[in-house]
């Protein structure tokens, strides 16, 4: 998968002072619970949540209809997931219930076409 730029907005983000939208760098697409897909990002400027550096965010679809090249190509509302501190995901794996953490949702749009 060739690298691509994206904007996240974070929703109703009380408990989070960064940048918000978030630049983000996409990355490639690992599966989940349930066989969801994810679209891994890495955040262009560094972002912390909670005290904790997120090197990576995993974004789902937040409607079940919504395919995830949405997310890839287009303009989609998402479901905002970090990576438990001793997670780092890599391209075709497969994760668990435990692999992803709920953090917010979003509106992602693709910046490079």
């Amino acid at each position: 998968m060739n690298e691509t730029e994206h904007l996240l907005e974070i929703y109703d983000a009380d408990d989070y002072d960064g940048p918000n939208p978030l630049r983000l760098r996409g990355r490639f697409i690992v599966y989940g619970p349930e066989n969801a897909r994810y679209f891994i990002t890495e955040p262009v400027e560094p972002v912390r949540f909670n005290g904790t550096h997120v090197r990576q965010l995993a974004l789902r679809m937040r409607y079940d209809g919504d395919s995830i090249e949405n997310a890839l190509t287009g303009t989609c509302t998402v479901l905002i997931n970090t990576a438990p501190d001793d997670c780092v995901y890599e391209e075709g794996n497969s994760y668990g219930f435990d692999g992803f953490r709920f953090w917010h949702a979003g509106k992602l749009s693709r910046l490079n076409h």
